[in-house]
């Protein structure tokens, strides 16, 4: 409930800003050193989810933990890096901060994973990663072509038109991003990555680092690429609902809980897309509501998966029935997560994912039914 009652202030404060306050961050001067950062609400929020994440894992570091001054290092680096990627508003500085986090999380997987196949995990993450980062330098390489900038203000002023370059930067960020997010098919490396990653791994990644995507799309491709935005939406809608489904119906198939949440992490991911690209007020402010409300829920799941490994070293749902005799608060504050995280009524994530359901009515029915029926679908995987 204190949750619920947190986000929903903070869903309050967004609702006062206007669209193109939430879209672009206008604050400073371009012309500079420090126009390359600034605070707008939009990018407050993540810091604040940014500074709580990095807070939580540190607190968890324990006497047996390997080499803590090495993962102190790692931790702090961590934050910088993310906290530079939400306030950056050159594009380029942006870039270069999001890519520098891949070296402590490559380390956090590498050092302090937990399973043989941590360094396949290691690899995937890093190659996918570095693939959907090609496209994104593409895109930002044309952009500054387009509009001489790199600076993320000059998209308020500079609309790209119809044209085969603006087509090309819009297609270089969108699947460069969405290499980030992931959303499938690129998102193969996101299950190995969390399941052979310790539980700080877990919690950072699917806190902050697939929020990071969403943020950037949010960031770069509206309002100055809004053309190719509604003119191929519904190829993205389309790609989004599959996501959503397919994720999902793995989902049901997994029995390692670490995976359960991170096909659940790929499903809540389409959603947001799908808000995003619905190009209605209430759809982007319930996809930046439902990314802030995911990174804590999803965050909270690993770490009590996490609880669960270090007492018993297994992660198989079929060796924890009965939990609830044994581990009886425990439980409750699980059962409270899961409810949260299938979108639940007076729980965070439903706040979410109606206002996005809402503002995809108004623009696209048949993907609103899409959304509808999928709503099914959670509360298999998740009870």
């Amino acid at each position: 409930m204190l949750l619920l009652v947190v986000l929903s202030g903070c869903l309050l404060f967004v609702l006062k800003l206007n669209v193109n306050f939430v879209l672009a961050a206008d604050l400073v001067s371009s012309n500079s050193l420090w126009g390359l950062f600034a605070s707008d609400r939009m990018a407050t929020f993540f810091a604040v989810l940014t500074s709580l994440l990095v807070f939580i894992c540190v607190s968890l570091l324990g006497p047996r933990t390997y080499n803590p001054f090495f993962y102190l290092i790692i931790f702090l680096s961590l934050s910088f890096f993310l906290s530079h990627t939400f306030f950056s508003l050159n594009m380029l500085v942006f870039y270069a901060m999001f890519e520098f986090t891949l070296i402590p999380m490559f380390l956090l997987i590498l050092l302090w994973g937990s399973r043989q196949r941590k360094l396949h995990a290691m690899y995937m993450f890093f190659f996918y990663t570095v693939v959907g980062s090609i496209f994104l330098l593409g895109g930002l390489l044309l952009f500054h072509f387009l509009t001489g900038s790199f600076i993320i203000t000059s998209i308020t002023f500079v609309i790209l038109t119809a044209n085969f370059f603006a087509f090309l930067v819009w297609t270089c960020f969108f699947f460069g991003f969405a290499f980030k997010v992931p959303i499938v098919p690129f998102h193969t490396w996101l299950p190995e990555a969390h399941v052979e990653a310790p539980t700080v791994g877990s919690m950072i990644l699917a806190g902050l680092l697939l929020k990071v995507g969403t943020f950037g799309m949010l960031r770069f491709m509206f309002p100055g690429l809004n053309y190719y935005n509604l003119a191929l939406s519904c190829g993205v809608f389309a790609l989004a609902v599959f996501s959503i489904f397919y994720a999902s119906l793995i989902a049901i198939r997994q029995l390692d809980m670490k995976k359960i949440i991170a096909y659940s992490s790929v499903a809540h991911m389409g959603l947001v897309i799908i808000g995003l690209f619905s190009l209605t007020f209430l759809g982007f402010v319930g996809s930046y509501f439902t990314m802030i409300s995911h990174g804590v829920v999803a965050s909270a799941l690993f770490f009590l998966v996490g609880v669960l490994y270090e007492r018993y070293h297994t992660r198989n749902l079929s060796y924890y029935g009965g939990l609830i005799s044994l581990m009886p608060v425990y439980g409750v504050i699980f059962f409270l997560f899961i409810l949260a995280n299938i979108g639940f009524p007076f729980t965070s994530n439903f706040i979410g994912e109606l206002l996005i359901l809402v503002g995809i009515t108004s623009c696209n029915i048949f993907v609103a039914l899409c959304c509808l029926f999928s709503v099914v679908l959670p509360p298999i995987y998740s009870v």
